[in-house]
Protein backbone atom coordinates (compact mmCIF):
# COMPACT_ATOMS: atom_id res chain seq x y z
CA UNK A 1 0.00 0.00 0.00
CA UNK A 2 3.26 2.21 -0.03
CA UNK A 3 2.98 2.88 -3.59
CA UNK A 4 -0.62 4.08 -3.37
CA UNK A 5 -0.04 5.97 -0.51
CA UNK A 6 2.74 8.03 -2.16
CA UNK A 7 0.33 8.74 -5.43
CA UNK A 8 -2.11 9.78 -3.42
CA UNK A 9 -0.04 12.18 -1.73
CA UNK A 10 1.28 13.46 -5.15
CA UNK A 11 -2.60 14.54 -5.03
CA UNK A 12 -2.63 11.36 -8.55
CA UNK A 13 -6.54 10.44 -8.72
CA UNK A 14 -7.05 6.63 -8.47
CA UNK A 15 -7.33 4.50 -11.27
CA UNK A 16 -10.22 1.97 -10.74
CA UNK A 17 -7.88 -0.27 -12.56
CA UNK A 18 -5.30 -0.19 -10.10
CA UNK A 19 -3.60 -3.34 -9.61
CA UNK A 20 -3.77 -3.02 -5.59
CA UNK A 21 -7.65 -2.18 -5.62
CA UNK A 22 -8.27 -4.60 -7.83
CA UNK A 23 -6.42 -7.44 -5.47
CA UNK A 24 -8.43 -6.14 -2.80
CA UNK A 25 -11.80 -5.74 -4.33
CA UNK A 26 -11.30 -9.67 -5.97
CA UNK A 27 -9.93 -10.66 -1.94
CA UNK A 28 -13.12 -9.56 -0.74
CA UNK A 29 -15.19 -10.87 -3.53
CA UNK A 30 -13.80 -14.35 -2.81
CA UNK A 31 -14.55 -14.30 0.98
CA UNK A 32 -18.28 -13.14 -0.14
CA UNK A 33 -18.23 -16.00 -2.46
CA UNK A 34 -17.34 -18.37 0.41
CA UNK A 35 -19.56 -16.65 2.96
CA UNK A 36 -22.40 -17.59 0.44
CA UNK A 37 -21.94 -20.88 0.20
CA UNK A 38 -21.52 -21.63 3.88
CA UNK A 39 -24.26 -23.20 5.06
CA UNK A 40 -27.38 -21.26 7.86
CA UNK A 41 -26.21 -23.88 11.05
CA UNK A 42 -22.82 -23.13 10.95
CA UNK A 43 -22.82 -19.95 12.50
CA UNK A 44 -18.70 -19.97 13.55
CA UNK A 45 -17.61 -20.17 9.84
CA UNK A 46 -19.99 -17.65 8.91
CA UNK A 47 -19.33 -14.69 11.42
CA UNK A 48 -15.54 -15.82 10.67
CA UNK A 49 -16.05 -15.37 6.88
CA UNK A 50 -18.10 -12.13 7.34
CA UNK A 51 -15.99 -10.33 9.99
CA UNK A 52 -13.03 -10.83 7.63
CA UNK A 53 -14.70 -9.83 4.77
CA UNK A 54 -16.46 -6.69 6.30
CA UNK A 55 -12.93 -5.99 7.67
CA UNK A 56 -13.55 -4.16 11.41
CA UNK A 57 -12.60 -0.58 11.59
CA UNK A 58 -12.43 0.23 15.20
CA UNK A 59 -16.01 -0.37 16.76
CA UNK A 60 -18.20 -0.07 13.33
CA UNK A 61 -18.73 -2.76 11.32
CA UNK A 62 -20.09 -2.66 7.18
CA UNK A 63 -24.09 -3.66 7.15
CA UNK A 64 -24.40 -6.99 5.92
CA UNK A 65 -25.84 -6.77 2.04
CA UNK A 66 -28.97 -8.44 1.30
CA UNK A 67 -28.78 -7.64 -2.75
CA UNK A 68 -26.15 -8.13 -5.46
CA UNK A 69 -25.80 -4.07 -5.82
CA UNK A 70 -25.51 -3.59 -2.40
CA UNK A 71 -23.10 -6.52 -2.25
CA UNK A 72 -21.07 -4.85 -5.04
CA UNK A 73 -21.02 -1.71 -2.99
CA UNK A 74 -19.46 -3.50 -0.07
CA UNK A 75 -16.72 -5.07 -2.02
CA UNK A 76 -15.50 -1.75 -3.26
CA UNK A 77 -15.91 -0.10 0.28
CA UNK A 78 -14.11 -2.84 1.93
CA UNK A 79 -10.93 -2.16 -0.78
CA UNK A 80 -11.46 1.70 -0.48
CA UNK A 81 -11.27 2.00 3.61
CA UNK A 82 -7.83 0.50 3.09
CA UNK A 83 -6.84 3.33 1.19
CA UNK A 84 -5.94 7.02 2.41
CA UNK A 85 -8.81 9.38 2.40
CA UNK A 86 -7.90 13.48 1.59
CA UNK A 87 -10.08 15.43 3.87
CA UNK A 88 -10.37 19.64 3.66
CA UNK A 89 -10.56 21.06 6.32
CA UNK A 90 -12.65 24.75 5.32
CA UNK A 91 -12.31 27.23 8.04
CA UNK A 92 -11.51 30.95 8.49
CA UNK A 93 -10.70 30.41 12.35
CA UNK A 94 -7.07 28.77 12.68
CA UNK A 95 -8.09 27.86 16.17
CA UNK A 96 -10.95 25.44 15.08
CA UNK A 97 -8.97 23.89 11.56
CA UNK A 98 -6.62 23.28 14.45
CA UNK A 99 -9.20 21.33 16.22
CA UNK A 100 -10.94 19.82 13.53
CA UNK A 101 -7.45 18.47 12.48
CA UNK A 102 -6.71 17.34 15.87
CA UNK A 103 -9.42 14.88 15.80
CA UNK A 104 -8.79 13.94 12.67
CA UNK A 105 -5.33 12.75 12.95
CA UNK A 106 -6.64 10.94 16.08
CA UNK A 107 -9.13 8.76 14.43
CA UNK A 108 -9.33 5.21 13.27
CA UNK A 109 -9.08 6.27 9.73
CA UNK A 110 -6.69 6.52 7.48
CA UNK A 111 -6.78 10.40 6.88
CA UNK A 112 -4.48 12.50 4.87
CA UNK A 113 -5.39 16.75 5.95
CA UNK A 114 -5.53 19.35 4.42
CA UNK A 115 -6.65 22.88 5.04
CA UNK A 116 -8.13 26.47 3.38
CA UNK A 117 -8.99 28.93 5.27
CA UNK A 118 -11.84 30.26 2.91
CA UNK A 119 -14.32 29.35 0.27
CA UNK A 120 -12.27 30.25 -2.75
CA UNK A 121 -9.22 28.76 -1.75
CA UNK A 122 -11.34 25.90 -1.05
CA UNK A 123 -12.54 25.63 -4.41
CA UNK A 124 -9.22 25.99 -6.06
CA UNK A 125 -7.76 23.03 -4.05
CA UNK A 126 -10.92 20.86 -5.01
CA UNK A 127 -10.19 21.67 -8.66
CA UNK A 128 -6.65 21.30 -8.57
CA UNK A 129 -6.43 17.53 -6.14
CA UNK A 130 -8.95 14.73 -5.69
CA UNK A 131 -10.83 15.02 -1.91
CA UNK A 132 -12.95 12.51 -0.64
CA UNK A 133 -14.22 14.33 2.48
CA UNK A 134 -14.56 18.01 3.39
CA UNK A 135 -15.43 19.76 6.47
CA UNK A 136 -16.60 23.42 5.65
CA UNK A 137 -17.31 25.99 7.94
CA UNK A 138 -20.49 28.10 6.70
CA UNK A 139 -19.94 31.65 8.07
CA UNK A 140 -16.96 32.86 6.22
CA UNK A 141 -16.03 36.14 4.41
CA UNK A 142 -16.06 36.19 1.04
CA UNK A 143 -18.02 32.81 -0.14
CA UNK A 144 -20.27 31.76 3.10
CA UNK A 145 -20.62 27.79 3.76
CA UNK A 146 -23.86 26.76 1.41
CA UNK A 147 -21.74 28.93 -1.82
CA UNK A 148 -19.02 27.33 -1.32
CA UNK A 149 -20.85 23.88 -1.25
CA UNK A 150 -22.39 24.79 -4.21
CA UNK A 151 -18.76 25.51 -6.35
CA UNK A 152 -16.99 22.44 -4.78
CA UNK A 153 -20.08 20.03 -6.25
CA UNK A 154 -19.35 21.49 -9.68
CA UNK A 155 -15.85 20.49 -9.02
CA UNK A 156 -16.21 17.57 -7.52
CA UNK A 157 -20.10 16.21 -7.24
CA UNK A 158 -18.88 12.74 -5.57
CA UNK A 159 -17.08 14.55 -2.82
CA UNK A 160 -18.89 13.75 0.73
CA UNK A 161 -19.36 17.59 2.29
CA UNK A 162 -19.67 18.03 6.13
CA UNK A 163 -21.14 21.76 7.08
CA UNK A 164 -20.01 22.96 10.30
CA UNK A 165 -21.94 26.01 11.75
CA UNK A 166 -22.44 27.36 15.19
CA UNK A 167 -26.18 28.64 14.50
CA UNK A 168 -29.52 26.13 14.09
CA UNK A 169 -31.16 27.77 11.00
CA UNK A 170 -33.42 24.79 9.21
CA UNK A 171 -33.41 27.53 6.11
CA UNK A 172 -29.65 27.28 6.03
CA UNK A 173 -29.67 23.52 6.69
CA UNK A 174 -32.64 23.00 3.66
CA UNK A 175 -30.35 25.01 1.61
CA UNK A 176 -27.29 23.25 2.15
CA UNK A 177 -28.98 19.88 2.04
CA UNK A 178 -30.68 20.70 -1.47
CA UNK A 179 -26.54 21.74 -2.80
CA UNK A 180 -25.42 18.41 -1.70
CA UNK A 181 -24.14 18.52 1.64
CA UNK A 182 -24.01 14.85 3.46
CA UNK A 183 -24.23 16.11 7.01
CA UNK A 184 -24.06 19.26 9.34
CA UNK A 185 -22.01 19.72 12.56
CA UNK A 186 -23.45 22.03 15.42
CA UNK A 187 -20.47 23.82 17.16
CA UNK A 188 -19.25 23.10 19.65
CA UNK A 189 -19.02 19.46 18.60
CA UNK A 190 -16.64 16.58 20.13
CA UNK A 191 -14.58 13.69 18.83
CA UNK A 192 -17.50 11.18 18.75
CA UNK A 193 -19.49 13.61 16.65
CA UNK A 194 -16.76 13.78 13.78
CA UNK A 195 -16.27 9.93 14.39
CA UNK A 196 -19.70 9.36 14.27
CA UNK A 197 -20.15 11.27 11.05
CA UNK A 198 -17.20 9.37 9.48
CA UNK A 199 -18.28 5.69 9.95
CA UNK A 200 -21.81 7.34 7.89
CA UNK A 201 -19.56 8.14 5.32
CA UNK A 202 -17.63 4.94 5.26
CA UNK A 203 -21.03 3.10 5.38
CA UNK A 204 -20.15 1.62 8.74
CA UNK A 205 -22.70 1.54 11.88
CA UNK A 206 -21.63 2.18 15.09
CA UNK A 207 -21.56 -0.79 17.69
CA UNK A 208 -22.89 0.38 21.11
CA UNK A 209 -20.86 -0.36 24.18
CA UNK A 210 -21.44 -3.59 25.56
Amino acid sequence: MGAMKDRMLRGELYRPDDPELLAGQARAAGLLDRYNATRHDEHDEREALLRELLGRVGDGVVVKPEKQNQAKSLIERCARLRLPNRVLVVDDSLTMRSIVRKILVQSRFQLEIFEAQEGVEAIKQIATGKFDIVFLDYNMPSLNGVETLAGIKRQSPNVHVVIMTSTADDVVAERARRAGAAAFLKKPFYPADIDTILHRIFGLQVQPPR
